[in-house]
């Protein structure tokens, strides 16, 4: 069966309407993204959503609510309903009262189309929701739960205003006030005189929707009616990017691009749209046959998840690990029931995000990659100025917590200063946690290895090492041998008083080992400074039991667990030190088996790790456990969590795409090895990605396992030991 026809016989299908925001279906093109629902008598709910969609305290929302319904029209309770996501075209196609709806974004334009056919004589109205009206006062204090809307002195939403309409045409408005976080973060982090108030990306930006549909009429700001008459309606909505401009030059731009979408003929629109889809699909697969921990539902998980990652991972902001852009109203128990919350807030986590990231490279998706690596960077001379500022010295580091301009989160930050010294954070989970940049490096590296972008060497990743280097050269002390004394530092959020963790240790190792075996410095002050930091670097912190060798978290620990992470694993993954055909696997196995948290879901890396130390039949049985652990009351099966941050929960979707990539693929030593950890009952076929253009196609049909580069038509090694 052909990949497309296999991936459309997994398509989502229910039999009765959503009928609430939590059982939303989500679509979207990267940039746009819409959760759908349908409502009772043949109505349709729509939020809409954008990657850019900040407001003035720091939170990416949604652009508005939208509800299509038709007037006077009873359906009995009984009627036939039917509903399905199409992942193929990520298309959202709904069957209930005599209304047939498609609706899907534009993979090349911001817009929501949605065909509507109707049964005769029944109007239809499209209803701007005004959910957030202006002036509705300060948000619940109950939003502020673990972001940080506290720090704000004053957490009220501006709200949104209908517009007066357009023949045809509503539009949805807001505009974000000149006084942002922006500014209050730097002024309390650096001082007024990097607070330019020209140059803050978060004030006076205009956004918001504009609702088209031929043949409607403006019953009001808020809403537009269809007569009867005509049996398919096409609405657009219009859902462009945030700019700096005034009310009304805003509105003339949402009509000049209102006019470009449809200059274009709807027909050659959707042809495009679905011949863009086709192409994603064709970059890579994983399907599983077999008996024994549910292989169909890993399958359904992982190409789901891979669905997420494409509908919500372009534009210029790296994916929120806490809901992408498709929150809704999601009821959990102790939380605020709006669309706009999300756990822990508007900033980015970096060891959250980058989990997303680490799931792209396999799957041939490294075109989405760059948003992550352009935000950081983008950041990186307000992290330097930090370094000058507070510690005295050149480098940078990026914290754990921080917005995308750079900053601390100011409930981390902390504005009581008395007992904390310069520019270090008030928050011990994240204070002394240095070593981001390193995995952000080997993300780099990863995307330049499958993307062939070697530019990105000089413009980006040379420039990140370059401040990470300083920064440590210059922020820790020697030891009387000259090796570098890594404290005070943490261990992930694990433990928070170590010296010499293993991440940063390994992280180190694992970015400088592949810059000299690609001969990366080619400059004699870099090869001055990484060949000082090369020498300067402490071993990986080991122990000895009488079952032999182990890593440890750090060199010395001198607290207790802080939260369920495993920092003695970082040389198996993120960083790739040791693992299948790498030397010290007996070491690494036994570290993994002794690991303080042994648990799956959510952001714990164990399956991935597993995977990497050859064990299928551990790393199957895991993920069998995360593809059924959608949040409750939704729908949508990869609407993960949750777990510990927020519905739909990018982490757990990641590290399962990952996992499930890593128990197929491996490299070690330059070579590709295929089946390094797969379960003898599960059959597959599958096509990944691997470094240099390499593409991998293989098979295991229950017998024999084969697999060959596409590009080449070698043959690529089978691993002796594939039943794990």
């Amino acid at each position: 069966m052909h990949p497309l026809e296999r991936i459309r016989a997994l398509h989502p299908q229910w039999s009765s309407p959503g009928g609430e925001p939590a059982n939303s279906l989500p679509v979207g093109n990267g940039t746009v993204g819409a959760n759908l629902w349908t409502t009772g008598n043949g109505g349709l709910g729509i939020y809409m959503a954008r990657t850019d969609a900040w407001d003035d305290l720091g939170r990416l929302i949604k652009l508005g609510r939208l509800h299509v319904r038709p007037v006077g029209l009873s359906t009995p309770t009984d009627t036939p309903h039917h509903e399905e996501l199409s992942v193929v075209d990520a298309t959202f196609h709904a069957r209930h009262g005599g209304f047939d709806y498609t609706a899907w974004v534009d993979a090349f334009s911001p817009a929501l189309h949605i065909e509507i056919r109707r049964p005769p004589d029944t109007p239809v109205e499209v209803v701007l929701d005004d959910w957030r009206p202006p002036g509705a006062g300060p948000l619940n204090p109950a939003d502020w739960h673990k972001t940080d809307l506290k720090w704000a002195d004053d957490p009220a939403d501006t709200g949104d205003t209908c517009l007066e309409p357009a023949p045809g045409t509503l539009f949805l408005h807001r505009r974000n006030r000149a006084a942002t976080v922006w500014r209050k973060t730097l002024e309390a982090q650096w001082g007024s005189d990097l607070a330019d108030p020209a140059r803050d990306p978060l004030a006076r930006k205009s956004m918001g929707l504009a609702v088209h549909g031929p043949g409607g009429r403006a019953v009001s700001p808020a809403l537009l009616r269809f007569e009867s008459g005509v049996e398919c309606i096409r609405i657009i909505i219009l859902a462009p990017a945030p700019v700096d401009a005034e009310t009304a030059d805003w509105r003339g731009q949402c009509a000049e691009q209102l006019g470009a979408v449809l200059a274009v003929p709807f027909e050659r629109r959707r042809a495009d749209h679905n011949r863009n889809w086709e192409n994603l699909w064709d970059r890579s697969w994983i399907f599983i046959d077999g008996e024994g921990w549910e292989p169909g539902a890993v399958t359904r998980a992982y190409l789901l998840q891979r669905y997420m990652n494409l509908i919500g991972g372009r534009g210029p902001f790296p994916v929120k690990f806490n809901g992408s852009i498709f929150t809704a109203d999601f009821s959990l128990p102790g939380f605020p029931e709006h669309a706009d919350f999300r756990q822990w807030g508007g900033a980015y986590w970096f060891q959250n995000t980058r989990l997303t990231y680490w799931s792209m490279p396999a799957a041939g998706d490294t075109d989405l990659m760059p948003p992550l690596f352009d935000t950081y960077l983008a950041a990186l001379p307000l992290r330097e100025a930090h370094s000058r500022r507070h510690f005295g010295h050149e480098g940078a580091y990026f914290p754990e917590t921080m917005y995308f301009w750079g900053a601390f989160l100011m409930s981390d930050y902390d504005r009581n200063r008395d007992t904390l010294p310069p520019g270090v954070n008030g928050n011990p989970y994240t204070r002394h946690y240095w070593c981001a940049g390193l995995e952000l490096a080997a993300l780099l590296q990863a995307h330049i290895d499958h993307s062939g972008e070697t530019e990105r060497i000089e413009t980006q990743l040379l420039p990140l090492l370059r401040a990470h280097a300083l920064f440590y050269l210059g922020h820790f002390t020697r030891s009387a041998d000259g090796t570098l004394v890594v404290d005070p530092a943490q261990a992930l959020e694990q433990f928070h008083d170590v010296r010499d963790p293993l991440p940063d240790i390994a992280g180190w190792e694992a970015v400088l080992a592949w810059c000299e075996k690609r001969g990366t410095w080619s400059a004699a002050a870099d090869r001055d400074l990484f060949g000082e930091l090369r020498s300067a670097l402490p071993p990986l912190p080991t122990g000895r039991d009488h079952e032999g060798t182990y890593f440890r978290a750090a060199a010395e620990i001198r607290d207790t667990p802080q939260n369920t992470e495993n920092p003695e694993l970082y040389s198996i993954f993120p960083y790739k030190l040791h693992g299948v055909g790498l030397p010290g696997l007996d070491t690494v196995r036994r570290t993994f088996l002794r690991r303080i948290t042994q648990d799956c879901g959510g952001w714990r890396q164990d399956p991935i790790q597993a995977a990497r130390l050859g064990w299928g039949p551990m790393a199957a049985s895991m993920l069998t456990r995360m593809a059924n652990a959608n949040a409750p009351g939704t729908r949508f099966p990869a609407f993960w969590g949750p777990n510990f941050d927020w519905v739909p929960d990018q982490d757990h979707g990641a590290v399962l795409m990952t996992a499930l990539q890593q128990m197929l693929l491996q490299e070690a030593e330059g070579e590709l090895i295929a089946f390094p950890a797969w379960p003898e009952h599960w059959k597959v076929s599958f096509r990944l990605h691997g470094s240099g253009g390499a593409i991998v196609e293989g098979c295991f049909d229950g017998e024999t396992r084969e697999a060959r580069d596409t590009t080449t038509g070698r043959s690529v090694r089978i691993h002796p030991e594939a039943d794990g």
